[in-house]
């Protein structure tokens, strides 16, 4: 039995992101009804400074809420994790969920880099119960063909998580002993990960769930704006058609204004600091 008779959202987040998944939220609950929803956070955050940003969000709007502590040990013990690029070894949180939610069957899960846009009813009351997940794909022949996948590639971003099939199939021993037979196959993360295991098991999900810059559909409403890749809208150089979005979503909130550019130039400091 599941904790709350409330829909379950669950996002993965380390210090760097607080903020950024503070804003999805915000854009989250002022198109859903936060009543209707659980929210569950993953973190490897001890500090409670870098997580301001999501309790105020979380407070404003009356979410019932849990913090899940992951210790990043409990990764580094499943094998030499590939770590690139802009990324952070927080995204590999995403295949210890059914373990970490041991109580919930379902989840949406989504990334912190996204604006919700719409209503997410729809999509989390798709039919998942004979699948491990449902997703979007992504054309890529070059990972359809290194990881052997008999169905198409598919973006871990947004997926609606069947935790209850993950659990009984004992899917996150598989995702430890990919890890540690093919380090070399590994690119993008845990989401080659996610496809190499449950690829045949995925039911694919309309491309409006997961708005990239490559999948916008302009006769096709985008309720999840995604922003994929290293270029973010609050860096500057992002090139997604609706990078605005962001923006109209941070500027419905002072106080939330405020803890972004705090937060910004925090690390921005921090960044040169380093060097």
């Amino acid at each position: 039995m599941e904790k709350t008779a409330r829909k379950n959202i669950t996002i993965t987040v380390d210090k760097n992101y607080c903020i950024f998944a503070a804003v999805m939220l915000h854009s989250f609950f002022l198109n859903n009804a936060a009543n209707e929803y659980y929210i569950h956070i993953v973190t490897n955050v001890r500090n409670p400074f870098f997580k301001i940003p999501l309790y105020y969000i979380l407070k404003k709007h009356r979410a019932k809420y849990t913090f899940y502590f992951i210790d990043e040990k409990t990764i580094q013990a499943s094998g030499k994790v590939v770590i690139t690029l802009h990324i952070t070894i927080a995204t590999y949180f995403r295949l210890f969920l059914p373990s970490v939610l041991d109580k919930i069957d379902k989840t949406l899960f989504l990334d912190s880099d996204m604006i919700i846009d719409g209503k997410l009813n729809e999509l989390y009351d798709t039919n998942i119960e004979q699948y491990a997940l449902g997703a979007v794909s992504t054309p890529n022949e070059e990972r359809t063909k290194t990881l052997n996948l008999s169905n198409a590639y598919f973006n871990a971003g947004v997926m609606l998580l069947n935790l209850s099939y993950l659990r009984t199939n004992n899917f996150e021993p598989q995702f430890i002993q990919f890890i540690q037979a093919y380090p070399e196959k590994i690119i993008f993360w845990d989401q080659d990960v996610l496809n190499a295991t449950t690829g045949k098991f995925m039911l694919p999900i309309a491309t409006k769930w997961n708005g990239m810059a490559n999948l916008i559909n302009a006769n096709e409403t985008t309720r999840i704006i995604h922003y994929a890749g290293s270029h973010k809208p609050w860096s500057g150089h992002s090139e997604h058609p609706l990078k605005d979005k962001y923006f109209q979503y941070l500027q419905t909130d002072f106080i939330l204004q405020l803890l972004e550019k705090c937060y910004r130039f925090y690390f921005r400091t921090l960044a040169k600091l380093k060097k």
